[in-house]
């Protein structure tokens, strides 16, 4: 199925319309434009379509997995089945329209307006997708005479989570659609450019994108006309039925190669399905309070004893001890970062599926424990990459520096071993490193539960001798990681 974004929506009308009509996605402009509307006008417009999906708590986060996906196209099918699974959510979805804006006021206007996805057009580049706060399509206005080739070779995987042709830049120009079936072969595409409800059939057929995007052809003499909107819309789904119509008659010999892999195409090599909650057991965490306790029915043990685990798919319900270290061991983490370390962390566990049990920003690296849930799929690979990309890309605007050591180190917590002892561990450092008397001192800490549940084992020595040894290896283990740096 194609899918259909009416794009410039400026009334509440516009977006009714658009939703009565069965669209995929509306856009809303924030760029320069004579479409654009102010954020107050925005949020009226969005709100008609129902309540964003963050405030359904239905969001998910961007799929950054870097290595795990070989190739541009099987990365951009991932992003094509994330959203697929968003619209099965909630249709239609939101799009903000922006264009070389700073992040910090993309950020905020989608957190104002209530938006499910952001649209970035201009000439920023692809590594800004990572500093927004909601996932992120990257439009690619191609040169004239760019060939498909070059055109994929612009192609940045692992940033944003679709890719849109728009040779037009709002105009209603047509591109070259020769160029544009040959990307569509690759990668599930969004074309826009130059569509109204008389070419849009004729497109389908020839280019096969994964989505359309269509402006100035639904409107009347600068307004989104609802007939129009109702026409294109129709006209794409007819198309749609003509396309699986040939499909079951025979062999296609005129349609091109099929593009829209969201559906039907394997998993990439290295995910995993998500596991069965009935399956997951528990990982002796007996020493962990009634919170813990509560976590423990949620992790599955893992499959070795490594606690650098080779082949382990570090998703799904299992614990990490994770440590990320500043570049060259500076003390950059300190008051307003380390306070926004403590931000992020928070946000970024909480978008991917993660409870996090403890936490201490010291000025030159960063201590977590986090659970993962079976159910969820939790992947610890996106938690560590979206912490790292959104905290390091604000340390690299702001200052001019990179943040973060190129490596992190994780630690599975398998069964049997004291999870109290990694708390302990943690909220410690501060008192080891002489900053402050006790854990509870140190402002970048916690959470209080975390703090609480350490206070009887840090206080009485003779309490708790395996917490305490436990502990001590834990500190040569991560000495080991900073001397060598190891992966």
């Amino acid at each position: 199925m194609t899918r259909v974004k009416i794009c410039g929506c400026m009334r509440v009308a516009d977006a009714v319309a658009a939703a009565e009509a069965g669209a995929d996605f509306i856009g809303i402009i924030f760029a320069e434009s004579r479409r654009r509307v102010s954020p107050e006008e925005a949020a009226l417009i969005a709100r008609t379509v129902g309540a964003p999906l963050r405030e359904l708590e239905q969001d998910e986060p961007p799929p950054l997995h870097p290595g795990r996906f070989e190739t541009i196209e099987a990365w951009f099918a991932h992003g094509a089945e994330a959203l697929d699974r968003l619209l099965a959510r909630k249709r239609p979805l939101v799009v903000g329209v922006f264009a070389d804006q700073p992040a910090e006021e993309i950020n905020e206007i989608a957190d104002e307006v209530g938006l499910d996805l952001v649209q970035l057009s201009g000439s920023e580049p692809w590594s800004d997708c990572l500093a927004a706060n909601r996932q992120a399509i990257k439009v690619l206005p191609p040169r004239a005479g760019m060939t498909a080739g070059e055109i994929m070779a612009h192609i940045e995987p692992e940033t944003a989570l679709a890719f849109m042709l728009d040779p037009s830049r709002g105009t209603g120009t047509a591109g070259d659609r020769g160029v544009a079936a040959a990307v569509a072969a690759r990668v599930p595409l969004w074309l826009a450019g130059g569509l109204d409800a008389a070419n849009v059939a004729a497109t389908i057929a020839s280019v096969r994108p994964w989505a359309v995007d269509v402006s100035s052809g639904v409107e009347t003499d600068g307004a989104k006309d609802a007939r129009k909107i109702a026409s294109f819309v129709a006209a794409v789904r007819d198309a749609d039925s003509a396309l699986r119509t040939r499909t079951k008659r025979g062999p296609r010999t005129d349609l091109g190669p099929r593009t829209d892999r969201s559906s039907d195409l394997s998993p990439p090599r290295g995910t995993t399905k998500p596991s069965d909650p009935s399956s997951r057991g528990t990982d002796g965490s007996s020493d962990l309070s009634p919170r813990g306790s509560r976590m423990a029915s949620r992790i599955s043990e893992p499959r070795r004893s490594s606690p650098r685990l080779v082949g382990f798919p570090h998703r799904g319900g299992h614990r990490y001890h994770l440590v990320f270290s500043t570049n060259d061991n500076r003390p950059h983490l300190r008051q307003s970062w380390a306070a926004l370390a403590v931000s992020e962390l928070h946000g970024v566990a909480a978008a991917t599926g993660f409870t996090l049990e403890a936490y201490c920003v010291m000025p030159d690296h960063v201590h977590v424990l986090v659970a993962g849930d079976g159910a969820l799929d939790s992947s610890l690979t996106a938690f560590s990459h979206r912490f790292k990309q959104a905290l390091g890309y604000r340390f690299k605007r702001a200052t001019g520096k990179p943040l973060w050591h190129r490596s992190y180190y994780d630690h599975v917590v398998r069964t049997g071993e004291p999870v109290l002892s990694h708390v302990a561990y943690i909220v410690a450092n501060p008192v080891v490193a002489g900053l402050v008397d006790a854990p509870e001192d140190w402002p970048h800490s916690g959470p209080q539960e975390a703090l609480e549940e350490v206070a009887g084992a840090l206080g009485d020595r003779s309490e708790d001798l395996s917490v305490r040894s436990h502990a001590e290896a834990l500190a040569r283990e991560f000495g080991d990681h900073l001397a060598g740096h190891r992966q």
